[in-house]
Order: C-alpha cells, then sequence, then structure tokens
C-alpha cells in the first residue's frame, strides 16, 4: 500500500513539474506566483483585455505569469509594448473609458477642467503611456517613502533608481480622472518611485501606485493607458 501512495505521489508531482506557476488562462489552471494571490483569467477575458491596451495576447499572459519583480512590484502592463498596428492615440483613449473597475464602475472619467493651454511654471507632457503596479507589504519608494495612493513611479536616468526623470516631490495634474482602490477618484498625483517600464514606452511614462498585492486585479484592469498631463516645474 506504501508503496502504491508513493508511485502515485511521484506521478503527480511529476505532472505538476511539467506547468510552471503562473496564470493559465487557457486552461484555467490558477497557480500562486511569488505572493501574488491565486487567479484565474479565462481565453476570452485575456483576449479583452489585450484588445483593450491594444497588446499581444500571450505576450500579456508571460507579464501576468512573471510575478514580483526584485523590487517587490507587480507591474504586468508596464512591461509590454503595444502592438505597432497603426492605431491612433484617440482610438486608444476611447478604449480607456471603455474599461470597467471590479466594482463595475468606470476605471477612467476625463477630467473637464484639463487644458492644453498650458501656465507659467509648468510643462505639458502629451501621449504618454501609463500603468498601475501593487507592491508587497513593506517595501518603500525609490524616495525612501511609504507608497500611497497619490504616487506614482516615472524611468529612472543613468541605471541609477534615486534618479528619475521628473524628480521626486513634483506634482502632475492628468487630463483624467482615475479610480484608485481606495474608492477615490483623482487626477493629481506625485512622483515618489522609479520603475524600469518597456524600452519603448514613451519617455515620461508613469505608473500609478495601486496599494497592496490583494489589489492586483486592479491594476490589471487598469492596464496601460495614453494621458496627458502637466508637470509642474520645481
Amino acid at each position: 500500500m506504501k508503496k502504491r501512495f508513493l508511485v502515485l505521489l511521484v506521478a503527480v508531482f511529476m505532472i505538476i513539474s511539467l506547468f510552471p506557476a503562473g496564470v493559465y488562462a487557457d486552461l484555467g489552471i490558477n497557480y500562486q506566483k511569488q505572493s501574488i494571490p491565486h487567479f484565474t483569467i479565462s481565453k476570452d477575458e485575456l483576449e479583452r483585455l489585450a484588445w483593450l491596451n491594444n497588446v499581444d495576447p500571450q505576450e500579456l499572459k508571460d507579464a501576468l505569469n512573471a510575478g514580483l519583480d526584485e523590487n517587490g512590484k507587480y507591474s504586468p502592463f508596464s512591461n509590454l509594448k503595444q502592438l505597432d498596428n497603426g492605431i491612433t492615440d484617440e482610438e486608444l483613449k476611447k478604449r480607456d473609458l471603455l474599461k470597467i473597475g471590479s466594482d463595475g464602475t468606470p476605471i477612467v472619467r476625463m477630467n473637464p477642467y484639463f487644458s492644453n493651454i498650458v501656465p507659467a511654471g509648468q510643462i505639458l507632457r502629451s501621449n504618454q503611456d501609463a500603468t498601475a503596479y501593487v507592491a508587497a507589504s513593506g517595501k518603500v519608494t525609490a524616495s525612501g517613502k511609504t507608497p500611497k495612493y497619490g504616487m506614482v513611479a516615472v524611468h529612472f536616468a543613468g541605471g541609477n533608481p534615486v534618479n528619475p526623470v521628473i524628480p521626486f516631490g513634483t506634482a502632475i495634474y492628468l487630463d483624467r480622472y482615475i479610480s484608485l482602490p481606495d474608492g477615490t477618484q483623482r487626477s493629481n498625483y506625485t512622483v515618489e518611485d522609479t520603475g524600469s517600464g518597456h524600452e519603448d514606452s514613451t519617455l515620461y511614462w508613469i505608473d500609478l501606485f495601486f496599494g497592496g498585492l490583494s489589489n492586483y486585479p486592479k491594476a490589471i484592469n487598469f492596464g496601460t493607458q495614453t494621458v496627458t498631463y502637466n508637470q509642474i516645474v520645481n
């Protein structure tokens, strides 16, 4: 009996070892990966997310499977290149408006007060990539602060994570209100962190903090967006 049990146990282990941990959208298998909670995404949902964000479905699947980065962050869309299929920024913005949060409400509401006429002391950053990230408990931002809603990460320069392309503490004002996991909607954010977006992402890409790891579905629903914002000059 013990021998039969051991043979069965080895067989089960060998089958499981054929599948790396992660999200298997087309198989419906759901594994835990580096502290990311269990989740399953159907093939149809994966393709819908890929269409909304203009990315390749297989690359999206791989990004979702990747788990936390070396800094304890999970930002799958920040590492995805958008398809080069001639889609316009205006069409991408229309798709952004179709994105629905887990509470059934739109993630984005355009800011009627935003103006492309830039006042003195501000810089207009047009059509920049925006993604969302969650972080493991206890992690701090590159500026040394406890992350909280309203903070964003930007690219760092010269290979130095504490050398952001937009200085820490800089306020930015987006062309839209974004629904955050704490139930608020806001268009004003502050640069307090850095990240490494895709090499083809825009120079002034931003990655919005979306809370702890349990909020990963909301960061995924946010996807990648094309935003315009005013940067306050310090």
